[in-house]
C-alpha cells in the first residue's frame, strides 16, 4: 500500500516535560491489563505458590527500579516505586487475593480482580493526584501477573525515537529512559501524573496531545518536538 508524502504540519499539545527532540516516531502499543486476559498463559492453572513467587520477583524488580531512579533523579522519582512497594507489602492486598483463590478463582484473575477494586476506589476520588494512583496500581498489577504467567517484556528497542502512546505506566518511562528514548507523545494523563513527573525528572521531553491528531502520525514519521511550548512539527 503506497502513501502520498505527508505535508509538514503542526500539532498543538500541552507541555508536560520541557526540552527538544528531533527523531523518528515509534508507536507504542500500551500493554493494558485487559490485554493480558487474551494471552493463552493467563488461563492456565496456577497456585498460591505461583502468586508468592511472582510477588517476591516483583519486589526485587521494584527495589532495583527504585534504586536506579534514585541514582539518576533522586527522591523525586524514587518515591513512585516506593509507593508501588508499599502496595505490594499491603497485607490486605495479598489476603484478598488469597481469599479469592481459596474460593476457586484462578490466581491471575484473582490478582486482577483485587487490583481493580483498589483502582476503582482511587478513580472515584475528587483529588486528581489520588485518581492518578490507579495507574500505579495497574502498573504493579501488570508486573505481578506477567511475572506469574512467565510472559516477559517484549517491547521493541526505543533508543533515539519519539514514542507515541495512548498511555504509559511509570515503569515504562524508566525502561525507555534506560534505552535512550528521545521524547514522548501521549494522548492521556496530565502534567501532575507520575509519568509526567518521571519525564521531568529524567529530562525526557513530553507533550500530551489530542488522540485524533496523534493517531494520524505513523511510525517512522519525522518529528521535531518542542516540549517547552507543546508544539509537535
Amino acid at each position: 500500500k503506497s502513501h502520498a508524502k505527508a505535508k509538514p504540519r503542526i500539532i498543538k499539545g500541552t507541555a508536560a516535560a520541557g526540552g527538544y527532540a528531533h527523531a523518528k516516531a515509534h508507536r507504542v502499543i500500551s500493554g493494558s491489563l485487559e490485554d493480558l486476559r487474551s494471552l493463552p498463559e493467563f488461563s492456565r492453572s496456577y497456585t498460591m505458590s505461583d502468586v508468592e513467587r511472582a510477588l517476591a520477583l516483583t519486589e526485587e524488580q521494584l527495589v532495583e527500579m527504585q534504586n536506579n531512579t534514585e541514582k539518576h533523579v533522586g527522591d523525586a522519582g524514587a518515591f513512585i516505586f516506593a509507593a508501588h512497594l508499599l502496595m505490594l507489602k499491603d497485607r490486605g492486598f495479598v489476603s484478598k487475593i488469597r481469599a479469592r483463590i481459596e474460593l476457586g478463582e484462578n490466581p491471575p484473575s484473582a490478582v486482577m480482580s483485587v487490583a481493580r477494586s483498589y483502582s476503582e476506589l482511587f478513580s472515584a476520588a475528587q483529588s486528581q493526584i489520588i485518581r492518578e494512583k490507579s495507574q500505579d496500581i495497574s502498573d504493579v498489577t501488570r508486573r505481578i501477573i506477567t511475572n506469574m504467567i512467565g510472559r516477559g517484556d517484549e517491547s521493541a528497542e526505543m533508543a533515539g525515537t519519539i514514542a507515541i502512546a495512548s498511555d504509559l505506566y511509570p515503569s515504562d518511562m524508566l525502561k525507555f529512559f534506560a534505552q535512550g528514548i528521545a521524547g514522548m507523545l501521549l494522548t492521556s494523563g496530565g502534567v501532575t501524573s507520575h509519568v509526567a513527573i518521571l519525564a521531568r525528572s529524567l529530562k525526557i521531553p513530553l507533550v500530551i496531545s489530542d488522540a485524533e491528531a496523534l493517531d494520524a502520525v505513523e511510525s517512522g514519521a519525522d518529528i521535531l518536538l518542542d516540549a517547552d511550548i507543546g508544539n509537535i512539527y
